[in-house]
């Protein structure tokens, strides 16, 4: 499982798919707005890491090469584009995320946490935190 307090090693490490073939370097992690826990990163993939695809951190784990999540490499980089605004993953753009990965998706404000993640990366890492 992946916590807050590993965000910072996260950044720049190597995510791996299930089968532990490398996939990409890890860009950005975004956090549920109601638990605060890590909920998604971004991997860079594709020539030279040119295209970013999110992939749900609910279950990945640390191994002393990177992370390893339960998803195939040709799936991660099939993920749906997303812009992000602001650093701020929205709703509609959550619901899609979660739709690709096969994932119950319960939205904002509901018991189970699931709410629009936000970016923890970049110049206000520090604050994030």
């Amino acid at each position: 499982m992946i916590t807050r307090t590993d965000i910072r090693e996260l950044i720049g490490t190597q995510l791996l798919d299930g089968s532990g073939d490398k996939v990409g370097k890890i860009g950005q992690i975004f956090l549920d707005d109601e638990t605060g826990a890590p909920e998604w990163a971004t991997v860079n993939t594709g020539f030279f890491g040119a295209s970013e695809s999110f992939v749900p951190l609910g279950e990945a784990h640390r191994t002393g090469d990177g992370v390893v999540v339960p998803y195939a490499k040709d799936v991660i980089k099939g993920a749906p584009n997303v812009l992000v605004g602001g650093g701020h993953l929205d709703q509609a753009q959550e619901r899609e995320l979660y739709a690709y990965y096969n994932l119950q998706y319960a939205g904002r404000g509901t018991s189970k946490g699931r709410a629009a993640g936000h970016d923890t990366s970049g110049p206000n890492t520090d604050d994030a935190m």
